[in-house]
């Protein structure tokens, strides 16, 4: 095969290779992607200094996320149960308590402009999700969601490739 004609192949097959990129690039983020486990987590409770709103633009939508900052941690956080309809419900309520759990272990934990994720929440006492719950919401989106994805793009991207064309005689 010379360099012309595997070029012309490559061309002809990008869109299938693509998707092969693509596809491994996913699966190497959910190989690569850190979800603590139960006892990483350190517990965390004060009270709600301050909230704000912040967007975050996806290919098809805009997902709005509450930063939060509880009395007596550096920087704030988030946390997937404010988001989206919910990210409101800190509005206006500066003075509750939080409870909620981080990893003490994430690169940019104790910094004063970091935003770390955070999981379970309870405001003034009512748990809105446990600990258990988001790290098993994060645990399946990451590490089984993502990866069936990208196995799907795969095998896609190969079957795409690997059609002949038929050209008219």
């Amino acid at each position: 095969m010379t360099l012309a004609s595997l070029r012309e192949v490559v061309l002809r097959k990008r869109r299938a290779l693509g998707l092969i990129v693509v596809g491994l690039g996913l699966l190497a983020i959910s190989l690569l992607d850190h979800v603590p486990q139960l006892s990483d987590l350190k517990p965390i409770e004060g009270r709600l200094i301050s909230y704000s709103l912040h967007e975050e633009q996806g290919r098809t939508k805009v997902t709005v996320y509450a930063n939060f900052h509880i009395e007596g941690y550096a920087g704030s956080f988030w946390n997937d149960s404010l988001k989206d309809a919910s990210a409101n419900l800190l509005h206006g309520r500066e003075g509750v308590f939080i409870r909620t759990a981080y990893d003490p272990n994430s690169p940019f934990a104790g910094s004063e402009e970091a935003t770390i994720e955070s999981y379970g929440l309870s405001i003034n006492g009512i748990e809105l999700q446990s600990v258990a719950a988001a790290l098993a919401g994060d645990r399946l989106l990451r590490h089984v969601v993502l990866p069936a994805i990208a196995i799907l793009f795969i095998a896609v991207g190969f079957i795409w490739a690997a059609r002949r064309r038929v050209h008219p005689g």
